[in-house]
Parts: C-alpha cells; structure tokens; sequence
C-alpha cells in the first residue's frame, strides 16, 4: 500500500471522527436541552466536532485521546439519559403501588445520584473532547504554537 493511500484512508477516518462528534453532540444537547450540564457537554461535543471538521489538510494528532474522550462523553451522556428514563419509570411504579415500601425512595436517590455522577463524567469527556479539537486546530504542521499576523 502506498503512503497516499494510507493518507486518503487516514483523512477518511478523520473526517468520520469530526462528523460522529458534531452529530452526537447535536443529538445529546437536543436530548439535554432542559438540563444545563447536560446541554453544555453535547454543545461541547459539537463544537470540538466542528472545529475537528475545518482542520484543513492536517491528520488529527493524539486520535486515540479524542476517540476515548468522545466515547466516555457520549457513553455517559446516553447512560444519564437512559438512568433518567428508568427513574421516571420507577418513581411512576413506586407512586402506582402506594408507599408500602421504604426501600423506593432510597433506590431512587441512589439512581438520581448516579445520574448526577453520570452527567458530570459526560462534562469531563465532552470538555477533554473539546479541548483536543482546540490543539489539533490551534497547531501548525511543523508542531510549532501559530503565530498572530500582526499590522506591519
């Protein structure tokens, strides 16, 4: 195989990465538009998936970091949401069958804690996410910081 064909496949899988991020980003800032950690994490993860997108010619750098940090965004993301959805399940079961029981309400703050915990995981991957996105952009082939063109 040839050094251009590894490029091309190279840029593919790059240019994937950029369009996965910028959608699931879009779908979980509309899944979290009512909760504000929630909503900052997918706008997050849209915007790294932007900038990711307008890099040019350049190959990402560090793709494993950024895949890892989408995937533990993402994934906690979608796990609060699917936890959320179980809860209302569960708090609906438990106000149905009447307050017999003093295990539910323990049950439900426990899942409403991992939720919490969830949501803040999901920030952290989505920012990490971002903030690789901001390097790969902010930086020069030879791996040099870009420098401001000032008035001459």
């Amino acid at each position: 195989m040839s050094d251009s064909d590894d490029r091309a496949r190279r840029s593919k899988r790059d240019d994937g990465l950029a369009l996965i991020a910028l959608l699931l980003g879009a779908a979980l800032a509309y899944q979290g538009r009512h909760i504000p950690i929630e909503l900052g994490a997918g706008i997050a993860l849209g915007l790294g998936g932007a900038l990711l997108a307008v890099r040019g010619g350049r190959p990402i750098e560090g793709r494993g970091w950024l895949v890892c940090a989408l995937l533990v965004g993402a994934g906690a993301l979608l796990a609060c949401g699917v936890l959320a959805f179980f809860q209302e399940w569960d708090a609906g079961q438990w106000l149905a069958d009447g307050p017999q029981s003093a295990t539910a309400p323990a049950s439900l703050r426990e899942l409403y804690r991992t939720v919490a915990g969830l949501r803040v995981v999901g920030l952290a991957g989505s920012l990490i996410f971002l903030l690789g996105a901001i390097v790969n952009r902010m930086r020069t082939d030879e791996g040099e910081p870009q420098k401001e063109k000032g008035p001459d």
